[in-house]
């Protein structure tokens, strides 16, 4: 299951062999079941996802059932009749009916779906994470995020500066946000500045502002940004990115809480917070002089450390499930899931540019999917992904000038890792079974897993 407090409760009107065999079945699917009496009501804000799964000996016994016809959001309904399939299903059934005789798989596949059609009504998410990240769609549930989630509310509290560190896609802006809002300056500007974006000469503009005439093209003075955003807070993204000389004039800045308009010869007093944000390894920039030592020392007050998206566990697809919802709202309830083998993929996906490519990934796959199910894993890099074709993928990658040992290693290397992924991804992250099927022994099978970086947790489910 995707939520590790996923409930799937067995209702049985069934003879108790049908019951015990289903519970057997789900068992020893790694699905955990809770049999009950009866459907009984729960309170709508309740915080895990419940399947029902009703068993019954043939449909026309469903309409005799003497139980609740509908269920709160957080609840999905599926009858399951051991009698065989009647020739006509009546419509208002055909969603949520199942036969025994159509054998385990259909069962467990559709247990999925079901849970994927909760998480597309409601979204689970621990108290820690209140109005103000909802607000700005800042969700997950896995302990990485929710110690950056704690982090955030204390660096909030904190009226200082603030380095936030993390990949591309990590949600950099959104965590700034996020400290702004819910700081005692939420009622003054936010304003996000991308540095990489800016020339040497528009970069202090944009930031100071300028007097007419100051350089080309300055036609009329202009009031900076750290001006407009008095009291409020000042994000600066790619701050690495920032040229010796603006540097200077940020350091100074930061020491004074003075600006001068470039050009000018007066200085104001403002009271901004600054937010900067970089992707690169800061450290390695002022070992190389290339970013001032005595500027990050002003900077990096406060750090956060965003985690990547392929260290959040289950926050892929309570995201994936987000993203698919917002898509069948804005096109016709055109309603998706995934299949277990993408899910399996997903999770094993390294994901490098975060949640903007998960984002990217799940609308690719919502307008590219015909069915209902979404099952095409080649779709995750968004061309074919056929088995021969390895070769072909890695012979793109590897400098043939670095000598025919030093290209056969990489390919070699490239193959264990894709073969080692495809297997764990086809057991679900079952390494016994992976290992037999790739005729190892169990301890050289985790052997590669570990040279390659692979961990079990990756692929289960």
């Amino acid at each position: 299951m995707i939520l590790r407090d996923t409930q799937i409760r067995l209702v049985s009107f069934a003879d108790e062999y049908v019951s015990y065999s289903i519970a057997e079945l789900l068992g020893s699917g790694q699905i955990k079941i809770r049999p009950h009496d009866t459907i009984d009501h729960e309170p709508v804000e309740s915080h895990y996802p419940i399947i029902w799964l009703v068993v019954v000996p043939t449909v026309e016994r469903i309409s005799s059932l003497e139980i609740r016809r509908y269920h709160a959001t957080n609840e999905q309904i599926l009858y399951l009749v051991t009698d065989e399939r009647p020739s006509i299903l009546p419509p208002h059934l055909s969603d949520c009916t199942l036969f025994w005789q159509l054998g385990a798989t259909q069962l467990l596949q559709n247990i999925h779906f079901a849970e994927q059609r909760i998480l597309q009504r409601q979204h689970f998410y621990p108290a820690e994470l209140d109005d103000a990240f909802l607000q700005l769609n800042f969700y997950g549930r896995s302990p990485s995020f929710l110690k950056a989630v704690r982090l955030i509310k204390k660096v909030s509290a904190a009226d200082t500066n603030v380095f936030i560190k993390g990949n591309t896609g990590t949600g950099k802006e959104l965590t700034a946000r996020s400290i702004h809002y819910m700081s005692d300056r939420k009622n003054e500007p936010f304003i996000p500045i991308n540095c990489g974006a800016f020339t040497d000469e528009l970069i202090l503009s944009e930031l100071f502002g300028h007097e007419k005439g100051a350089f080309t093209g300055a036609n009329k003075a202009k009031v900076g940004l750290l001006q407009l955003a008095n009291n409020g807070t000042v994000f600066l993204d790619e701050v690495d990115s920032l040229s010796p000389k603006a540097q200077v004039a940020l350091l100074r800045y930061l020491q004074d809480n003075e600006v001068r308009p470039v050009g000018g010869h007066e200085f104001s007093k403002v009271d901004v917070r600054i937010i900067a944000a970089s992707n690169t390894d800061m450290k390695q920039l002022i070992k190389s002089k290339d970013f001032r030592e005595d500027l990050m020392y002003r900077l990096d007050v406060l750090q956060i450390a965003l985690p990547p998206l392929n260290k959040r566990g289950e926050d892929i697809q309570l995201l994936a499930q987000h993203f698919l919802s917002t898509l069948t709202l804005e096109h016709g309830g055109k309603i998706k899931v995934f299949s277990q083998d993408m899910i399996s993929a997903m999770q094993a996906y390294e994901w490098e540019g975060n949640v903007r490519e998960l984002d990217n990934f799940v609308k690719r796959a919502f307008f590219l999917s015909d069915g209902y199910v979404i099952e095409d894993t080649s779709l995750l890099t968004g061309t074919p992904n056929n088995d021969s074709d390895i070769i072909g993928r890695v012979s793109d990658e590897i400098d043939m000038f670095d000598g025919f040992q030093a290209a056969k290693d990489e390919l070699i290397c490239q193959f264990e890792r894709d073969y080692l992924t495809r297997i764990l991804v086809k057991t679900r992250g079952n390494i016994s079974k992976a290992a037999r099927i790739a005729k190892k022994e169990r301890r050289s099978f985790c052997r590669l897993m570990e040279k390659h970086g692979l961990e079990r947790r990756q692929f289960a489910q």
